[in-house]
């Protein structure tokens, strides 16, 4: 049985599957073929050196105490879980930096192979604060969520483990179990310690 893992963190590698590669040449040529073109040199740079030039920025200032964490306002989101109450969503208070972390699997993960992956040494998972910060500083474009959402999975909670994704049609919540999959496509976001 082949060893599963995230795109591009075999020891030593430092360059991108071949999907990863494709999807971010599609996005280059789409930006350069804009009028005017929305790339920039730093962005070019950072493809030719393999990195993806496209990702939100990687830390943000989190407030904890927003008032906006207090409840669950369905107008705010595309989809929400009924059964899901703020109370699955912990926050830590006050106001922090958090650095984030984006990656992606080369097979359909369960939701426990996600849990493993932000549990990793130096990494945790994401409160609803944190995740919500952090896919409003996402720059993509419906075209690109339309080939790979955004996942962010808080902690465990009852069996279940509540969740802020944003795809093609818009942000939602919602709840998974351990073994319930996810699509190789979504990209998913743990935080650094």
């Amino acid at each position: 049985m082949a060893e599963k893992r995230m795109v591009g963190t075999a020891p030593g590698q430092e360059s991108l599957g071949a999907d990863d590669c494709m999807g971010l040449l599609g996005d280059l040529i789409a930006k350069l073929r804009a009028k005017p073109p929305v790339i920039t040199k730093r962005q070019l740079q950072l493809f030719l050196e393999k990195q993806n030039p496209f990702v939100a920025p990687t830390k943000l200032v989190v407030n904890g105490d927003s008032p906006r964490w207090q409840g669950i306002r369905q107008e705010d989101y595309f989809y929400v879980n009924d059964a899901l109450t703020v109370a699955d969503f912990l926050v830590a208070p006050g106001t922090r930096e958090v650095t984030y972390d984006v990656g992606s699997f080369d097979h359909d993960p369960t939701t426990q192979e996600v849990v493993d992956w932000q549990n990793e040494p130096g990494f945790r998972p994401l409160d609803r604060a944190e995740s919500e910060t952090y896919l409003d500083a996402v720059p993509d474009s419906k075209a690109e969520l339309g080939k790979s959402s955004i996942v962010c999975q808080c902690s465990v909670a009852g069996g279940h483990v509540p969740c802020v994704y944003l795809d093609f049609y818009g942000r939602n919540l919602d709840r998974t179990g351990l073994d319930d999959g996810w699509s190789q496509g979504c990209r998913f976001v743990r935080a650094r310690k």
